[in-house]
This record gives C-alpha cells, sequence and structure tokens, in this order.
C-alpha cells in the first residue's frame, strides 16, 4: 500500500512539473517585431547609436511578472526587480525596468546608447562597432541577432523572422565621407597652399633667422607635438562621429601630449638667443654710428688725436663685432625632414634623437590600433609614459652641449 501511494504521488508531482513547463511554453513571448522609429514614427529596421530600439512583443507581461515574481515572495527587498536586458549578437548592449515602455500596448523601447562609463557595456560596443572591415560590404553595416532577457540570464527570447535581417550601423556613411573629404582637403592645403604651407613649415622649424637659400631645420621637439597633437584630434571626432561620446581623453593620453608639449618648450628655451633682443638692437645700432664715424674721419686729413680716436674706435668697432656674433644664432640650413630629426647639430645621427622618434612611432601606433579596434584612447601603462618622459629629457640634455 505504501508503494503504491508513494507511486501515486511521484506521478502527480511529475504530471504537475509538465502541465506548469507546457504552461510557461504556451505563454513564452515571441518578439514579432524589431523597428526604431525614424523621422515622422516612420519604422526603420536599420539599427544605429543612439536611437531609440522598439520591440513587439507577444506575451510581454509573462517576462515582466518573470522579472518581478521576486517583488511578490519578497517585497520588502529594495532589489527585487531583475532589469530586462537587450542583447545584439549575445551580447549585453541595454537593460531597462520590466514596465511597458511603448505607445503602442506588448512594446518595450530600448535606449542604444554608447556608455563609456561602464567598462562592461564599452566592451560590447566597441565589440559591435570597432574595427569594421575595409572594402567590404559590411564596413558601414552588418546584420545583429537581437534578444531580450533577464539580468540573470533566465527567460531568454530572440527574433527570428529569417525574412526581416535587422543591420546594424556600424559607420555611418555621410558622416564618414564627410569626415575623409575635410580630411583630404586639409592634408592637400597644407600642400599646395603656399601660405598655409609657408606657416605649418615655420612652425615645425627650429627658431632663430632663416637661412639665405633654403629652410631652417625642422625641429625634432615640435614635429612630435605636431605628431600627437594630429593623432588625438583625428581620434577623438573618429570616436565622436562613431558612438557621440566626448569624454574619450584619458589621462595616458593628456600625459603623453603633455611630455611633448614640454619637450618643444624645453627645445624653444635652450635655443633661444643668448641675451636679448633689445640688448642685440643696441649694439647693432652702436655698430652703425662707429662705423659712420669712421669713415668721416677717415675722409678728412688726420692730426695725431684724431689718428689715436681713429685707433680706438676701430678696437671698439671689433669688440663690438664680437659681442654680435655671439649673441646671433648660428644658421642652418635644413638637409630633410628625416635628417634634421635624427642628425644632431656637428651633422651626424645622434642615438638620443632615434630613440624618442623610434618610442614615438610605436606608441603612435598602439594608439591608432586601439582606437580602431575598441573605440577608446588607451591608457598607457605608467611605466610606458616613465619611458617616454626619460627619452624627452634625455633629449633636452644632450641639446644642451648641443647649442654650446
Amino acid at each position: 500500500m505504501k508503494i503504491a501511494l508513494s507511486f501515486l504521488f511521484i506521478i502527480l508531482c511529475f504530471s504537475s512539473t509538465v502541465v506548469k513547463a507546457q504552461g510557461d511554453s504556451v505563454n513564452s513571448p515571441i518578439i514579432e517585431k524589431v523597428y526604431t522609429l525614424g523621422p515622422e514614427n516612420k519604422e526603420n529596421h536599420i539599427l544605429s547609436i543612439n536611437d531609440t530600439l522598439v520591440l513587439e512583443v507577444t506575451n510581454l507581461q509573462f517576462l515582466i511578472e518573470k522579472a518581478t515574481e521576486q517583488c511578490v515572495k519578497q517585497p520588502q527587498s529594495p532589489n527585487c526587480k531583475k532589469k530586462i536586458n537587450l542583447y545584439l549578437n549575445g551580447k549585453k548592449i541595454a537593460e531597462r525596468d520590466p514596465v511597458p515602455s511603448g505607445k503602442k500596448e506588448g512594446t518595450i523601447e530600448f535606449d542604444l546608447k554608447y556608455n563609456s562609463t561602464d567598462p562592461d557595456l564599452k566592451k560590447n560596443w566597441a565589440s559591435l562597432l570597432g574595427a569594421p572591415p575595409f572594402m567590404s560590404e559590411k564596413f558601414f553595416q552588418r546584420p545583429v541577432q537581437i534578444a531580450i532577457g533577464l539580468a540573470d540570464g533566465t527567460n531568454w527570447y530572440s527574433y527570428n523572422d529569417p525574412n526581416k535581417i535587422v543591420m546594424l550601423e556600424q559607420v555611418n556613411k555621410i558622416k564618414f565621407w564627410i569626415f575623409v573629404v575635410l580630411l583630404v582637403l586639409i592634408f592637400l592645403s597644407f600642400l599646395f597652399i603656399p601660405p598655409i604651407k609657408k606657416s605649418i613649415r615655420e612652425a615645425l622649424s627650429d627658431i632663430g633667422p632663416a637661412p639665405a637659400s633654403g629652410f631652417k631645420p625642422w625641429s625634432l621637439a615640435r614635429c612630435q607635438m605636431a605628431f600627437w597633437f594630429v593623432l588625438v584630434t583625428v581620434s577623438f571626432l573618429s570616436i565622436w562621429i562613431t558612438t557621440g561620446a566626448l569624454d574619450t581623453i584619458s589621462g595616458g593620453v593628456l600625459t603623453l601630449t603633455g611630455i611633448g608639449s614640454f619637450a618643444a618648450l624645453g627645445s624653444t628655451m635652450i635655443d633661444a638667443p643668448v641675451g636679448s633682443q633689445s640688448k642685440l638692437y643696441e649694439l647693432v645700432e652702436k655698430k652703425k654710428k662707429m662705423e659712420q664715424e669712421i669713415a668721416e674721419l677717415s675722409s678728412g686729413e688726420l692730426t695725431e688725436e684724431k689718428k689715436k680716436y681713429l685707433n680706438d674706435l676701430t678696437i671698439d668697432l671689433g669688440s663690438t663685432n664680437q659681442q654680435i656674433s655671439r649673441m646671433e644664432p648660428v644658421v642652418h640650413t635644413s638637409q630633410g625632414l628625416l635628417k634634421d630629426i635624427l642628425n644632431d647639430q656637428e651633422g651626424g645621427t645622434a642615438f638620443h634623437r632615434v630613440q624618442i622618434v623610434v618610442w614615438t612611432l610605436i606608441l603612435g601606433i598602439i594608439f591608432i590600433y586601439s582606437v580602431w579596434q575598441t573605440l577608446s584612447m588607451p591608457e598607457f601603462n605608467e611605466n610606458l609614459l616613465m619611458l617616454q618622459g626619460l627619452s624627452a629629457g634625455t633629449y633636452l640634455g644632450f641639446k644642451i652641449p648641443e647649442k654650446k
């Protein structure tokens, strides 16, 4: 008898479990439609960042009840509600409270915002938008699989309509081509518009007077500062065009650009002429007056007293010329970009210059790869930043004896 009752109890429990599972299956939500609302509420099946995604879900109430069932069991719990998450290609992109949010019954909306403060969401967005393949139809758009589910990974429901493929816009065509055209125009203006070309050449050259023929040498420190300025500016605009984020400049990037700026400032201070410009101007004016006076004395009749004065004046003119020559900077002529930034004042390749150029190029390549792959500027290790700082300090240290 006991065996029969136990067997009956097992059958009843199994039957209730099957009935409950069938009930859940019948009530399971089904994503019927996916779209974003364009101008005049026109439905669009191409998703892009900063859009509002609308999902029409049959039996949405079932998912809402599953997300809030903990509140029924523990109504005093402050975290009784589970967030409903949106997944693109299996990666969490957005979340919201478990309440209907659309204008129609049975709809739920998600804001496709790029959250750069949440490392997980930022990483997921980067995997979807970063590194679009060149020379491919997927460069601007790529198909994505859409699903919704609870924050604990349960109750996962996907959109499975094979006739309506949802596309995610990785790169906006209009913004991309406007950006590319502007960059090309700026680059060509630097190359072929004489006033702009001359200004850029002057800004990136050593300080001091221009040689009688040719150009002043390129300045390593100023070229390095310009390198980081262009790289950070283009990267910032690229990330902004793709994600809309404005807080993308990291502390490591600020330190790196600061090192380049201080190197350029230190180089300018070392290369500055000895003495003030006003003192040099006074000596030049004094020289002119003495030369004029010597010419007047030499043209007339010379007495012994005038001869002695002329001799003293000639000695004084020679001393003035020596002072002027010491205060006037040495004029060098450019030998080409590569030789100018790698060679010292004696004309030979200097290892400390090679070191700063090599590490600048290495960090620049890492910088470009990080922006392309992860849509973020890299956080350089403290030791790497210290190495770059030491390279800049070594360059300035060797520049002092070069100047002498």
